[in-house]
């Protein structure tokens, strides 16, 4: 049986996380043993759920005087659970794992989940590190680029392999017009309102504010609209008070609502006509942009980083979405009021495209697949095939 490890800071809700518990789903389904190592966190029994097995780990410290120990310790384990590859998403465990194999050498496979921020030559190496496994996996066409152009690796151990949903739980034919109903009661949003939905926890660089600012514009050229703003705060009550303010002060407050977490992100999808993403930094994927394309939103977004590459936007032909200068309200006003001037048969034609491209490209098996694929050109294993068949 070929055992995989995967190893994170801390099993704690987050992007590196929940693409290890998917990770953990498919190299059970494949036939594996999965195990993943780090701190607790409530993630920890979904791992069990799955079928995998939790090591407790110290694998989120960032003081680097006490790396070489903590590496030794992670041969060692590695040695004891006869680990066939070491699977990691960040940069601690990522220093961790090749000062392991300096102790016992292993198959290491990367993922260059982030931008990260180079500002400094010493980032620039400690980034580096997600490239010295024997593949680099990245989210998407960006993030490819920015791998290359930073670290100069070709080809033959840089793979872009996209990151995907499940669109069994993103399935329009499967919401409700109970679960419909009861989400735009309970944002208050009438059934002749169209909803422009802003969706993403209220963190400054998802620019809410630029959302806010071209509100103006689209809702007084379109009086049936409302902008929905759908997020947790994490405890960020400034920015969250910051945002309300700006609401309140807004052309007509009562539509523009900030309505906190959503737990029925599907139907939130379903019911908007357009979902905007204002990220005014680049990020490595979107899964945002994904989900409202799977439940055939069409969507409008910053030019900023991977969005681009999960939307069609050549031509009106194969349109899904519009792209804007980040930071741009007007520009955004202007791409959200061409989204509500759509006929109906257009934006519902719009819809099915999204769905299409969604299906074709961003879906979770194929992204489990393609990573299994990477397993087994390193272990010559057949992986891939076994959850492929299963």
């Amino acid at each position: 049986m070929t055992t995989v490890l995967q190893i994170v800071p801390q099993m704690k809700p987050g992007g590196v996380e929940f693409y290890t518990l998917r990770m953990v789903d498919a190299v059970v389904k494949a036939g594996g043993r999965a195990l993943v190592a780090g701190e607790h966190g409530e993630l920890v029994p979904e791992i069990k759920a799955l079928g995998g097995e939790f090591i407790a780990f110290p694998a989120a410290s960032k003081n680097w005087l006490v790396w070489p120990g903590i590496a030794k310790r992670l041969s060692k384990l590695i040695a004891d659970e006869n680990v066939d590859l070491v699977h990691v998403g960040s940069r601690g465990p990522g220093w961790l794992s090749v000062l392991a194999r300096r102790h016992k050498h292993f198959p290491l496979v990367m993922n260059y989940h982030g931008a990260y921020s180079q500002s400094i030559p010493i980032k620039s190496l400690y980034n580096r590190v997600m490239t010295m496994g024997d593949v680099c996996l990245a989210s998407s066409r960006f993030t490819k680029r920015i791998v290359q152009e930073r670290h100069g690796l070709g080809d033959d151990k840089l793979k872009r392999i996209w990151l995907g949903i499940d669109p069994a739980q993103f399935a329009p034919d499967d919401i409700t017009q109970e679960r419909r109903d009861a989400l735009r009661a309970a944002w208050g949003v009438a059934p002749d309102q169209r909803i422009i939905l802003s969706a993403g926890r209220l963190v400054s660089l998802k620019g809410h504010d630029v959302v806010i600012r071209a509100a103006e514009a689209v809702l007084k050229a379109h009086d049936d609209a409302v902008v929905i703003i759908a997020g947790d705060d994490l405890g960020r009550t400034d920015y969250r008070a910051k945002l309300e303010a700006m609401a309140a002060a807004s052309f007509d407050p009562a539509r523009v609502k900030l309505v906190g977490h959503c737990a029925d992100m599907a139907t939130a999808f379903l019911i908007s006509h357009a979902s905007v993403i204002g990220s005014v930094r680049p990020e490595t994927f979107s899964y945002v942009a994904v989900e409202s394309q799977a439940m055939e939103c069409p969507v409008i977004s910053a030019d900023a980083g991977a969005v681009s590459d999960t939307l069609e936007t050549d031509n009106e032909d194969v349109r899904t979405g519009w792209l804007y200068p980040p930071a741009d309200h007007d520009a955004m006003a202007e791409r959200i009021i061409a989204a509500l001037d759509m006929s109906f048969d257009d934006r519902a034609a719009m819809g099915a495209r999204c769905r299409t491209r969604t299906l074709e490209l961003f879906t979770l098996e194929r992204m489990q697949r393609e990573t299994l694929e990477q397993y087994d050109r390193l272990l010559g294993t057949k992986l891939a095939a076994t959850f492929a068949n299963r």
